[in-house]
């Protein structure tokens, strides 16, 4: 017997590993470890560790005899542990979900300590989402099509302005219903129509799939309408004009290799550059076409491009 006045045993904390490192959730079909932790006074004897489900006893660890593993456990856990601290569940299920109590017994007290488990069932893979982009309608379609998740899935979806770093909407799912077998089935469809977003550029649709109360997530970022191009107005030209020739983008700006040519007004000569030309977003002096360097292409940004007055020799 522990000494007189000596506080008995305390359960501190029950706590979840999976296999994959996870201590929020565990994978259907993976292993995992819940480990309850306790301290025990000095000279204070353990005589039993008992496991409940939603309040049903599941495993008995019992001093120098074999554990028993009940109900949803049977045959579901490693019986050739003989320590009091853990369970190694072999594969877990989604009916191992729910509220576990880790209840440790000794000869002086008793102690008990709580931990929710998450078991969700990876459904929605990469394969479940479609898209397509019409570069002559400019309209981007977004499906996700999906059964058999659990537990209950959230989204996290949106329209996402890469400049700002901010949403600017929030997308929920078109269906989420309750199959017979208690998973869900995920349904969303939207259209973006690039007249809706044309005060912005380079956005993404990021949809993600969530279980609330974990960071577990999956899902797409996807580009919407392409590029942004290069602005409609390149640099000015002094005493002369330009010309944009190329393909346009949906936001309606010159495309990526769109060519802008300056021309001299009658009786100015080209200082600077004829051509530049769209490269990732900027007008630059475009590269010669005979030689092979490394050197990237010099941005239009800082170069003057003027029609000086013509200097006739007589």
């Amino acid at each position: 017997m522990p000494d007189a006045g000596v506080l008995g045993v305390v359960v501190t904390e029950v706590r979840l590993l999976s296999d994959s490192n996870k201590t929020q959730y565990v994978l259907q079909g993976e292993g995992a470890t819940l480990l309850c932790f306790f301290v025990l006074s000095p000279g204070e004897d353990l005589r039993r560790v008992l496991w409940f489900k939603d309040g049903a006893e599941v495993y008995v660890w019992r001093k120098g005899r074999r554990p028993l593993a009940r109900n949803l456990f049977d045959k579901r856990v490693d019986l050739s542990n003989r320590s009091p601290s853990f369970i190694t569940i072999i594969n877990a299920d989604m009916a191992m979900q729910g509220n576990y109590t880790c209840r440790v017994e000794t000869d002086a007290g008793v102690s008990q300590n709580d931990l929710f488990l998450t078991v969700i069932v990876d459904s929605c893979k990469e394969d479940s989402w479609t898209t397509f982009s019409d570069r002559v309608t400019c309209t981007e379609t977004v499906e996700l099509e999906c059964g058999g998740m659990f537990p209950k899935p959230s989204p996290a979806c949106g329209v996402y302005n890469d400049q700002t770093g901010v949403y600017l909407n929030t997308v929920p799912f078109d269906r989420l219903r309750t199959a017979a077998n208690s998973t869900y089935e995920v349904r969303l469809h939207r259209v973006f129509q690039v007249e809706d977003w044309l005060a912005f550029r380079n956005l993404t649709f990021r949809c993600h799939v969530i279980v609330l109360g974990t960071d577990w997530r999956t899902g797409i970022s996807h580009k919407l309408f392409g590029d942004s191009g290069c602005s409609p107005d390149p640099p000015e030209i002094v005493n002369g004009y330009y010309n944009i020739s190329g393909e346009e983008t949906c936001w309606r700006t010159p495309a990526e290799g769109s060519l802008t040519r300056y021309y001299c007004l009658e009786g100015f000569e080209l200082r600077g550059p004829r051509e530049l030309v769209c490269h990732n977003g900027s007008w630059v002096v475009p590269a010669p076409m005979f030689t092979y360097s490394r050197r990237q292409q010099t941005p239009a940004a800082g170069r003057p491009i003027i029609c000086g007055a013509a200097i006739l020799l007589q």
